[in-house]
Parts: C-alpha cells; structure tokens; sequence
C-alpha cells in the first residue's frame, strides 16, 4: 500500500530538512532549463524578454541585467519569460495581431512575440520541452559515468499466489530476460512492459531458470490480470541470500525462530550454507527453507572477515483458532496435477469447483470430525509426498470425486497483497477463503474470546503494545476489511498475523456484535519455512566503461522515460491502466523524496524521469500548455490567421477546467479522500 509521509516526523530530523533543501533544488533546476530554453531561443528569433523568473510568489531575490528583470519566487513548482507583446490570454493576442493587420492604431514592435513569423514562434514555444529533453539526457549520461545506476534485475523473487504468473508456472529464480523482442534488464522495465503490453494476446516471455547443468530456456506466454491500477502478472522483486541492511528496518521479525537464534543474527549477515548445503543465491535459499519447514537448521553466514554457525529451529506460524469457511477454486496450474486433461476434454480440477472433501473426509466437519483448516492444506498435501488422494467437488451443483497424484514441490506460498487466495503447490490449485467461521478451536484464543462458528468477521486489526507501537505501525496496524469485495484472510492470516509481534492483541469485529480482543497463539503442528528472515533486495550497478558508453546509456534512460510517460497516458487513455495511478505534486513530492533516500544515483535517475514526464506532458495539445499553443500556431500556420477570440476562450477555459480537475482527483488520492484500490 503506498503511504505518504508523515510530516510531524518528517520535519524533525537535519537530514530530511537537505534532502527537501535537494529536492527543491532539482525540481528548479527543471523548470530553469525550460524557461531557458525559451528564454535562449526567444532572444535567438530578436524576441525582447522583459521577465525570467523561476518560482512563483513573492521574489526571493530579483535583480536587472540588460532589458530583463531576474527573480527567483519562494514557490519553486513553475516559472516564466515575459517576452514582449505575449499574452496570458491567447485571445488577445488573436485579436492585438488581427488589429496590427488592419493598420489601425501603432504597429507591432519588431521585437515583440506577435511580430514574430508562426516557425519562429513555434521554436519558441517547443524550446522548452526540448531543453527539457536535453537537461534529461545529460543528467542520466553523468549519472551513468560518474556514479552508475543502480537497478534490480528482472529475477523473480516471489510469486502471488493464483495470479498470472503462478498459472503459468514462474517459480522464484526464474531470469526474465525478454519480452516480445525486447531485452530485459531491469525490474521496473518488466513491470512497466507488462503494465503497457498486448494483454488481450498475452506477453510472450523468454525465460531463464537455473538448472544444475546451466540455465534452462523457457518461453511462455502469460496474460495480465486486470486487478488494482495496472495489469500485473503477481512477481515479487528479487531478493539476496543476505539478511536486509537498512537503517531502522529490523533484518527479523520479532518472536519468530530467527529471532531466538543462538548466537543472534545480525543485518549484513550473508547465509552461504545451510546444513552444509551451499547457497549462493536467493532461490537456493528459497528452497532449502521451502524443504524443511519442520526440521533445525544450521546456517553459516558470513560476517566481515568471519564466519559463523547459526541455530535456527522450526518457525511456528502465528494462529488464533479459527477455521474459516472455504471458498471455490479460482485458478489452476499449467503442468500441475489439476491440469491434467479429462477425456472431456477439461482439467482435472477446474475453476470454479468447491472442495467438499479430502480421502472422504468432508472438509466442513460433518459427522463430529474436526473441519479441515484451509489455511493449513498446502502444508497438509505438502506432508503425502508423491501420494494420491481423492477430492470430492462440487461442480455446477454436482458432487465429483477426483483422484490425484501429487506433485512433491517445496515452494514458499505467501499471498503478497489484499484479495489474494491461497495455493496448494501439490495440486497446483489456487482457492479462496472466506470471513466465516466454520469452527473455534476448543482453548484457543477465539474460543477465549466468545468466537463462534457461523461468525461473520468484518475487519480485524493488530493492536501493539507500547513496546511494540513503533514495529507494528511500520507495518500496518490499520483495520483489515472483510467482505465480498475484499477476500483477505489469506493476507491476514499469512502475511499480517505473521508480522505482528507476539505480545500484541488483535481486534476482531464479528458481524453485529462488540469487537474482542484476541491473543496470539503459536500453532504446534504448522510451520512458516521463511524462519522470520528479511533478506536484502537485489540490486546491481551499471555504470558507463566510457564517456561514449554513457552518452550511449543516457540516451537509452531519456527514451526509455520520455515514451514510458506517453505509453503510460496512453494506457490510460484507453482504459488499460487506471487513472488512480497519476499523482499530485504531493504524491510527486512523497517519491522525490523516496529517491533522494536513496542517494545520489538515484536521486540524479528520478531528475531524469522528472524532466522526460514534464516534456511529454507539457506538450500534450491542452490548451494553456506549450503542446496546446502549438496546435494554435500550426491551425494559424494552416490558415493564415489565428483561431477566433471565442474559440480561443473556449478552448483556453476548457483546458483549463480539465487540468484543475485532473489536479483535484489527483490531490485527493494522495492524501486519501479517494482510495487507490
């Protein structure tokens, strides 16, 4: 979920004070090229400039130098050259230069803007844009030799449960190095090659998955889901066998098994065997911890110049005592069990089918049996192996029974988001859960607690202890709703229950009755592979290996971003990604500043995609913008005179009116009136 920062906080510390100071200053040295580039060629075509000022407001400072006055405004989010006979108001400029042809009254200042023949004054008016485009290329070419830009490749580092990638197979690891015709690199890439593909006709992928013998080449074709503000596949970023090192994010979670390692872990420490077993990346991590949930393990990480031997035992997940309702099957694995071919001619398991049972146990409880818990058949299955069991379902109102073989995989499942459903890797099965209890463990904390089967649960919340205030707001203790819409128990129940510390209640509010409060417990037979470890996200470098090389790359990140931010509003435009995803310059804000956290490469990269979106956007054909003034000189270039005076007000006043309103809908869904999902 993106958060805005929280100014109270914010403003308190001498660091964030330079990086505003930082972010102030890249945002008027944007807008300062742009004026220049106006400004430069302006004087170039004999054009008289009375003003150049960057900011807004009162003057800062100001000062005459030649026929120009120079100022720079308190408010640093635009600028402007005054240049003689231009007018704010298009139409009176139409109507001045109409007046001029007549003879009536003076003529035109040579010098003035309006004097000026329609080519030059359209250099004028793109000059901006242009320099925009410049000021990006020679920003991303010297981040590039000077500093490198750092970047998480296109690896896999977790897969979502049920979504588009899942189906089609990904595991983590897996290297996409190409969609379509187009290298992959960087991570972001991927996304936004995904985001902006041919969804209808899927993305065709060429992927790498590291075998024993060498990379093996695969080629898939996955199609988006059309969920949240972009379409997405459901890939998490790649990760590092290194535990996280970053200030103020703990490399544990609290009371889990990591957490009660002897000797402790600490941030940096980079595990390179575990049980003798070599692991030299993420994924040989992944499937060591995904192979034995139940066993101690012994891992040897690497510490500065030393090494040492770490002790860490199962990880019991953290339970409350409720079995939830199950809900139907939404997804099914290519190559799994499930998908295996019917002779009518279907899969084994389809979408759609409600388990009503497993090896003839009903899954609901019936005839005095303990229901079973849907958020505890994965590690179930995972226990049989090879084995086959029979699954009885109902399909279209009909009882079915199906026997599988399983297939023995070890995976980490973990929904990564709100409304994710669960998985069961041995079948290749996605389902939902739902909010309705179907039993209460007997002494557990929802039997404590006044919990009973047929309770509907509306929301629920993690409520720290004081000790425990400042972990858990970091990772949300706000309500977690529940509902038709909002099928999230698999996300409470794996992700957020999980962070929580053990010390903390949670608030349960059953449907029209009083919220309780619950203790968390520690289940005795069910354990979370992950161990309560936060690895560090992969990143590498690139940096140019000559001066050639980064003028070469600095091209490439200025393409890259300028049509990016035309995709981008494209998709946008014919509904492919939602209009939820643009941001207010309080959101603009919120990322400068999460880039210039991340030091100068980074800060120097965001310069960039800030200077390509303003050229794109500004020369969109709005009017009041350069691109809309633009198409004003082209139709007067075309006719020989300029638009009427009431097609210019209309035009201007209706542009107008359309980017306030984009301004408002923006500025309400960064500070939350409209919600993003």
């Amino acid at each position: 979920m993106e958060t805005l920062i929280d100014i109270g906080n914010f403003l308190i510390t001498p660091y964030n004070w330079f990086l505003i100071f930082l972010i102030a200053i890249g945002i008027s040295a944007i807008i300062f090229f742009h004026e220049l580039g106006h400004f430069l060629v302006a004087r170039w075509c004999g054009v008289r400039c009375d003003k150049f000022y960057v900011g807004f407001g009162k003057p800062l400072f100001k000062f005459q130098w030649g026929e120009t006055e120079y100022g720079l405004g308190m408010i640093p989010l635009g600028g402007y050259v005054k240049m003689l006979g231009q007018d704010d108001n298009p139409a009176k400029a139409a109507e001045e230069m109409e007046r001029a042809k007549t003879g009536e009254g003076p003529a035109l200042d040579p010098r003035s803007y309006l004097a000026k023949s329609v080519p030059q004054r359209m250099a004028i008016i793109s000059a901006g844009v242009i320099m925009n485009v410049i000021f990006a290329f020679v920003v991303a070419s010297t981040t590039y030799y000077a500093f490198g830009v750092n970047y998480q490749p296109s690896i896999v580092g977790a897969i979502e449960p049920g979504d588009a990638a899942w189906k089609k197979g990904l595991r983590v690891g897996d290297r996409i190095v190409k969609i379509g015709d187009k290298d992959m690199r960087k991570f972001r890439d991927l996304r936004a090659a995904i985001s902006l593909g041919n969804i209808e006709n899927g993305i065709v992928m060429k992927i790498e998955r590291p075998g024993p013998n060498g990379p093996v080449v695969l080629e898939k074709t996955v199609y988006p889901d059309r969920t949240g503000q972009a379409p997405m596949i459901g890939i998490g970023s790649p990760q590092t066998n290194m535990l996280l090192d970053i200030e103020d994010e703990p490399p544990i979670r609290p009371d889990t098994s990591a957490d009660r390692a002897t000797p402790p872990l600490a941030a940096g420490d980079r595990i390179i065997e575990v049980n003798d077993l070599e692991v030299g990346t993420y994924k040989n991590l992944h499937d060591v911890l995904a192979e034995n949930p139940d066993d101690p393990l012994t891992f040897t990480v690497a510490r500065g110049d030393e090494t040492v031997e770490i002790k860490i035992g199962p990880n019991p997940f953290k339970e409350l005592g409720l079995v939830m309702k199950w809900g139907k099957i939404t997804a099914i694995q290519d190559g799994s069990p499930a998908a295996e071919m019917t002779p009518d001619g279907g899969t084994r398991l389809r979408e759609g089918d409600l388990i009503l049972g497993v090896d003839g146990k009903r899954v609901n409880g019936e005839n005095g049996e303990r229901p079973i818990d849907p958020l505890k058949f994965s590690d179930y299955l995972r226990r049989r192996g090879s084995d086959t069991v029979q699954i009885e379902v109902q399909r279209n109102g009909e009882r079915k029974t199906v026997d599988l073989q399983l297939q023995p995989v070890a995976v980490i499942e973990t929904p990564l988001g709100s409304g994710s459903p669960l998985s069961a890797a041995s079948l290749g099965i996605a389902y939902e859960v739902f909010n309705s209890v179907e039993s209460v463990v007997e002494g557990s904390p929802a039997a404590r607690a006044g919990l009973k089967p047929g309770d509907q649960i509306e929301w629920v919340q993690i409520v720290p202890t004081e000790a425990g205030k400042d972990y858990e707001e970091r990772y949300s203790i706000e309500p977690l709703e529940f509902d038709d819409d909002h099928l999230n128990w698999p996300f409470f129940a794996h992700s957020r229950l999980q962070l929580a510390r053990g010390d903390s209640k949670v608030r349960i509010q059953p449907k029209g009755r009083d919220p309780v409060d619950l203790d968390i417990a520690l289940a005795s037979d069910w354990h979370n592979p992950d161990r309560g470890l936060r690895m560090q996200p992969l990143q590498k470098t690139r940096t140019a290996k000559s001066f050639t090389d980064a003028l070469v790359l600095g091209a490439g990140e200025t393409w890259e971003q300028l049509t990016l931010i035309y995709r981008g509003l494209h998709a946008i435009g014919r509904g492919q990604v939602s209009a939820k995803s643009i941001h207010s310059p309080i959101g603009i804000a919120n990322i400068a500043f999460q880039f210039a956290e991340g030091g100068w490469s980074t800060y120097l990269i965001f310069l960039t995609l800030l200077s390509a979106n303003l050229a794109v956007i500004n020369f969109l054909p709005i009017p009041i913008l350069d691109g809309g003034h633009m198409v004003f000189l082209a139709y007067e270039g075309i006719r020989g005179k300029p638009p009427s005076e009431r097609v210019m007000v209309g035009a201007m006043y209706a542009g107008l009116a359309f980017l306030l309103s984009v301004m408002l809908f923006a500025v309400m869904l960064d500070v939350g009136i409209i919600a993003r999902d």
